[in-house]
């Protein structure tokens, strides 16, 4: 039997390029908050937040 997913392949395939460019959008944040210009979180935390985006963008892009 066939593995019923909620989502179909080719949008797996665009929210994995979305984890991914958020991934990059918060190395950036976290970028400009080592340079002074601060933002909600701290730039450790940011980096965090790009590995977790990171870590999903690049699970559904093995699933899709």
């Amino acid at each position: 039997m066939a593995k019923k997913t909620l989502v179909n392949k080719s949008d797996l395939r665009r929210y994995s390029h979305y984890l991914v460019w958020g991934a990059v959008a918060a190395v950036g944040l976290s970028t400009l908050d080592f340079l002074g210009i601060s933002f909600w979180l701290t730039a450790t935390q940011w980096l965090v937040v790009a590995g977790v985006l990171a870590t999903f963008g690049i699970y559904a892009k093995m699933d899709a």
